[in-house]
């Protein structure tokens, strides 16, 4: 029996197969398309100007939302069959046809825009699409200008931020281009006016506006004064701006004399320090000409006594340059930046351990008071993830805390996020990837917690990363060109470098030569660089400063302190506007 139900079951296998032409589609395609070519079968003709073409509805509105929701509906061109279109190429619109048909189209450097033009008008969007890329692929320093307003006119979204970003980068080589020359004025106003200009300096943006002058003479007075404000005068050097006002164009309108003298004026005031300037042309700096900078808060001085300076390096003066101070001589807080702003979280004030939370707003030299966190702590790190700032570990009297929280700047809120597996005092921190990586600390009194926690923010989960043994304590960590630093040693071998992608570990770098711990430490990327700064050796406070430079594998030398410091994890870096004209 059963070998009969075998056979059974085999012939009614072979009593029936599958056939599957797999090049059907593309065989009804090419008949379809010869059989428009032959006006064969065809149900409606497309007309352009005196040119006809005939077609089958099904094909195009298939390619077309357009000739879609036309055919689709009670116009007048699904029943009669005869479609007009006006103020188009024919030979595009016959491309378009042909692609519809074929699946294939060719896009160069002749027809790209017109025919992006056409198929975004009869929504062919695939085409869009590919044409957009096309050109995006070919933006260069003469074309970007006109592409940007292209995409601007046919809402193509993307293609205009690639431009956009493209002219903005490279905007020191784009002046010098005949598109450039060719501008509007309100449309060179919109271009200047922005803050992602990239130049070294103010003084480029001037230049530019020069040369743009120099090939448009029909501005007028107001044009010029409109254009005028669009440059951040006040960032010019005053030899410059003198030499501005003596420009026939620019002298013989005096809302423009008022504006320079007013440039003058700022500087004036903001070289000798007052913070009260008011003034219509008082933009903020370009980003691009703001430099990176090493801010130093709080700390311990030579005498063991808390300070509350806020110190920042000048790269450019070589030299340590003040804030204001912190509001209170806080001790064991925390440092991290977001938004323009130094965030100062937490701490110990003489014997009370504190929730508080200080913004300091460097743009414009204000403290202000933000919400407390929901529990006290010292001895804890921070770092930002987005748009938030997050705090994991500490102490609070006898106890370790477990909470991590969160901070919104912008409903100015904390909220706890979790739980740390491990609760530790005196962790280090770093992020990497919308990863917090809360790294060693105290696990007890007496014992180092030796292993890294990782908290994912998307997934809201934990994971313990054993990959870099932790044998010290109190250091601090960062992350630069993807990599965590990790400062935890002296000499030879001092420095632990994590790869969070590959869960992997780099080679040991060399710590500097002069022995240090309880620093403060900062990555510079736009130099690609650590500062570290103060700190203690043989229990004294040190005023040295030194750069890690982790290509070479070296240290040297910077600019020191004015005062022996002792901190830990109070170093955080900037972008601050240093000059010219203010040094």
């Amino acid at each position: 029996m059963e070998s009969n139900n075998r056979s059974t079951d085999s012939v009614e296998n072979q009593n029936q197969t599958l056939f599957q032409d797999t090049g059907q589609s593309t065989s009804i395609l090419i008949n379809l398309n010869n059989m428009r070519k032959k006006g064969l079968l065809t149900d409606t003709t497309v007309h352009v100007g005196r040119q006809r073409f005939p077609c089958h509805r099904a094909i195009l509105a298939c390619c077309s939302e357009y000739f879609l929701a036309m055919f689709s509906s009670n116009l007048r061109e699904s029943g009669e069959g005869e479609v007009y279109i006006e103020n188009i190429n024919p030979k595009v619109l016959e491309m378009l046809i042909e692609y519809a048909y074929t699946s294939t189209i060719v896009i160069n450097a002749a027809n790209a825009q017109e025919l992006l033009e056409v198929a975004h008008r009869l929504q062919f969007e695939k085409i869009v699409r590919a044409c957009c890329d096309f050109i995006e692929s070919n933006l260069d320093l003469s074309n970007c200008l006109g592409v940007l307003r292209f995409a601007d006119k046919h809402s193509c979204s993307m293609l205009y931020k690639a431009a956009l970003k493209f002219s903005l980068e490279r905007f020191e080589e784009v002046c010098q281009q005949e598109e450039f020359q060719q501008l509007s004025f309100t449309q060179l106003a919109e271009y200047l006016s922005r803050d992602a200009l990239h130049v070294r300096d103010e003084e480029a943006v001037y230049r530019s506006l020069m040369l743009w002058m120099d090939s448009n003479k029909d501005f007028n007075s107001s044009s010029l004064h409109l254009l005028l404000r669009c440059v951040r005068l006040h960032y010019l050097s005053p030899k410059l701006l003198q030499s501005l006002a003596d420009i026939p164009e620019v002298s013989q309108c005096q809302s423009n004399l008022d504006l320079i003298r007013e440039a003058i004026d700022t500087q004036k005031r903001l070289q000798n320090g007052l913070d009260d300037v008011q003034c219509v042309s008082c933009a903020k700096p370009r980003l691009s000409t703001m430099e990176e900078v090493m801010v130093v808060v709080g700390g311990y001085g030579a005498n063991h006594g808390c300070i509350t300076d806020v110190r920042f390096l000048n790269p450019v003066a070589k030299k340590w340059e003040t804030f204001t101070r912190i509001p209170e001589p806080l001790s064991g807080f925390s440092v991290t930046n977001l938004d323009s702003s130094i965030y100062v979280i937490g701490g110990k004030l003489k014997t009370i351990f504190s929730s508080s939370v200080y913004r300091y707003d460097y743009e414009n030299d204000k403290w202000h008071t933000m919400a407390d966190m929901s529990c006290s702590r010292q001895y804890h790190s921070s770092a930002v993830i987005g748009k938030s700032i997050y705090v994991a570990g500490g102490e609070q009297k006898l106890e370790f805390v477990s909470e991590v929280e969160s901070f919104n700047a912008s409903t100015n809120k904390w909220t706890t996020v979790t739980n740390l597996p491990q609760p530790v005092s005196g962790p280090a921190v770093a992020t990497h990837r919308l990863k917090l990586y809360v790294i060693g600390g105290q696990e007890s009194q007496s014992t180092t917690y030796g292993h890294i926690q990782c908290f994912d923010t998307e997934k809201v989960q934990w994971s313990i990363i054993k990959t870099v043994p932790i044998t010290s304590r109190h250091f601090p960590a960062l992350t630069l060109n993807g990599y965590i630093y990790i400062l935890g040693g002296c000499g030879r071998n001092g420095i632990q470098v994590y790869d969070p992608d590959t869960d992997s570990c780099l080679p040991p770098m060399n710590m500097s030569s002069t022995e240090r711990h309880l620093f403060a430490a900062a990555a510079i990327k736009s130099r690609n660089l650590i500062l570290v700064a103060g700190g203690m050796r043989n229990y004294q406070a040190l005023t040295t400063a030194e750069a890690f430079h982790p290509l070479s594998n070296s240290w040297s030398s910077e600019t020191e302190m004015p005062h022996a410091l002792r901190v830990h994890g109070c170093g955080v870096s900037i972008r601050k506007y240093l000059g010219p004209p203010f040094y």
